[in-house]
């Protein structure tokens, strides 16, 4: 039996942001904003949301200090700004950082405790009980899909761990997809999110928890990526190819809610809670070198990734297959994202607890069973 979780209203288009006021009306009459420092001041979006809020009667507050990397600190002072303000409702606007605050926020307003003791950590973590307030997602980069997935990845610096709040309950009611919204975020920010997106779509459509509507979602996706990426990457204000970009990340936020991921987030997730460094950034580095491995365990699958990416690839599928991680090479020197670690000079004594932490349930569904010491050779090779 499979079961597939989606929003409960998408909007997108060009000025699809419009619609937020005449949207927020169905929850209530105080929104909690939150979002980043400066991204959204400096793009002139947050200034446009709240007219649209005042437009309609909307009160609101906003809560600004949501960072890349979210600690259990932020979500914990946001959640508690939320609760005493009594918000109806709350509006993530921002980037995958924001919109995860944003989540878990609205999952902690009315829940108790600390987003701390919710972490998944062990087996002894606390579980989302009551129904988070509702939420309005607006991605302001094309990246993350946490518009359209169930959890929130926080991390927690005391521990030096980076988990997920997770609940089929924090999925956001709404998504609203507008293009001229990420048509103004830097390069170094869109190409790394990007290749984020990439490899949420590719890890489910390869994993052994594929299934067959979430594998047509996934394979669009790609291939939304591979023909308008590099596109608006040298013109930036081509909405058509910032909107086939933002649906990319949308459909990934769906697929990887829906069949899981696999050894490239595994192994991301202790490099954000130990080093702090961009997600994005470490799953662009880490995709091609992971591919290596994967590719010869679901020819046929990564076959089609090759056609997806590239429409000018052809051949037998083998040769396609092959040939993927090679495409995604060149798709990260295109964009300069750097070829391996060595530039951030990450100590190598600490390759052990990366492995011993990347254990889990992403590294599960990878399609290739990697053993320690093949996760080890690798990463000594990218260090």
């Amino acid at each position: 039996m499979h079961k597939i979780i989606f929003n409960r209203q998408l909007v997108y288009g060009i000025n699809s942001l419009e619609s937020t006021g005449e949207i927020a009306h169905k929850y209530g009459k105080k929104a909690l904003i939150v979002t980043g420092r400066s991204s959204t001041k400096k793009s002139g979006s947050l200034q446009k949301l709240q007219e649209l809020l005042k437009k309609n009667n909307i009160e609101y507050i906003v809560f600004d200090k949501a960072i890349p990397n979210p600690t259990v600190e932020i979500i914990d002072e946001c959640s508690k700004i939320g609760k005493d303000a009594r918000c109806d409702f709350l509006i993530g606007i921002g980037g995958g950082s924001a919109l995860d605050t944003a989540k878990a926020t609205s999952g902690m307003i009315t829940n108790q405790g600390s987003v701390g003791e919710y972490l998944e950590v062990g087996n002894n973590y606390k579980k989302i009980v009551n129904n988070p307030i509702p939420m309005i997602a607006i991605p302001t980069t094309a990246g993350t899909g946490s518009e359209a997935t169930k959890n929130a990845v926080i991390n927690d610096p005391k521990r030096k761990i980076k988990r997920s709040i997770r609940s089929e309950k924090l999925v956001p009611e709404v998504a609203i997809l507008d293009p001229s919204l990420i048509s103004t975020a830097p390069k170094n920010v869109i190409a790394p999110s990007a290749m984020d997106a990439l490899t949420q779509l590719i890890e489910p459509f390869t994993g052994k928890k594929a299934q067959p509507i979430i594998d047509i979602i996934a394979l669009d996706g790609i291939k939304k990526i591979g023909t308008n990426l590099l596109k608006f990457i040298n013109n930036p204000s081509n909405l058509d190819a910032a909107l086939e970009l933002l649906i990319a990340s949308y459909f990934s936020g769906i697929a990887l809610a829906n069949a899981g991921l696999g050894t490239v987030h595994a192994l991301s997730r202790p490099f954000g809670g130990m080093f702090n460094l961009p997600h994005g950034l470490v799953c662009a580095i880490l995709l091609p070198y992971i591919t290596e491995y994967n590719w010869k365990y679901n020819v046929n699958k990564y076959a089609q990734i090759a056609i997806a990416l590239d429409e000018n690839q052809e051949g037998p599928k083998e040769k396609l297959a092959e040939k993927v991680p090679e495409i995604i090479f060149k798709l990260n020197n295109a964009l300069e994202i750097p070829p391996d670690f060595k530039k951030f000079n990450l100590p190598k004594e600490d390759i052990d607890k990366i492995i011993e932490d990347a254990q889990g349930g992403s590294m599960k569904n990878n399609p290739k069973d990697f053993t320690k010491n093949e996760l080890k050779s690798l990463l000594l090779r990218i260090f």
